[in-house]
C-alpha cells in the first residue's frame, strides 16, 4: 500500500470519526472545537490531494463498526468528557501511525514533511481537547 494512501486512510478515518461523535457532544464549545479539528484534516487532506490525486473512501463496515463502538458507549450516558476521552485515544493511534510512516523511511521529502504535519495537528487537537476531560 502506497504511503500516501496509508496516510489519507488516516486523516479520513479522523474526519469520519469526528462525523460521528460531534452528535454526542453536549456542549457547543466542543461541537465547535470538534469541527475545527475537522476542518484541519481537511487542509491536509487538500495538501495531499495537489501532490497527488487519490480519493479513499472509508469502507462502508468499517463506517458502520466506529458508528456502533461509539453509539454502544454513550447508551447510558453522554458526556463531554467521554466523547473527548474517545477522540484523544483515536488521535494517538494516528500519532502512531504517523510515526510509523515516518520510520519507515520510505517517505519522499514532501510526503514526509505532510506526515509531520499530520503528527502535530493531532499533538494539538489532544491539547485542545484536554480540558474537557
Amino acid at each position: 500500500m502506497d504511503n500516501d494512501y496509508k496516510l489519507i486512510k488516516d486523516i479520513k478515518f479522523g474526519m469520519n470519526a469526528i462525523n460521528l461523535i460531534i452528535r454526542e457532544a453536549s456542549s457547543d464549545d466542543l461541537k465547535i472545537l470538534l469541527l475545527k479539528q475537522y476542518y484541519r484534516y481537511e487542509e491536509l487532506l487538500s495538501k495531499l490531494n495537489k501532490y497527488k490525486y487519490i480519493n479513499y473512501c472509508v469502507p462502508f463496515y468499517n463506517k458502520l463498526m466506529m458508528f456502533f463502538s461509539i453509539k454502544s458507549r454513550f447508551v447510558a450516558k453522554k458526556s463531554d468528557s467521554m466523547v473527548s476521552e474517545l477522540m484523544i485515544k483515536g488521535y494517538n493511534i494516528g500519532i502512531i501511525n504517523g510515526r510509523k510512516l515516518i520510520n519507515s523511511g520510505e517517505l519522499n521529502f514532501k510526503l514526509n514533511n505532510i506526515t509531520k504535519l499530520f503528527i502535530n495537528i493531532q499533538e494539538v487537537n489532544i491539547k485542545e481537547l484536554n480540558k474537557y476531560l
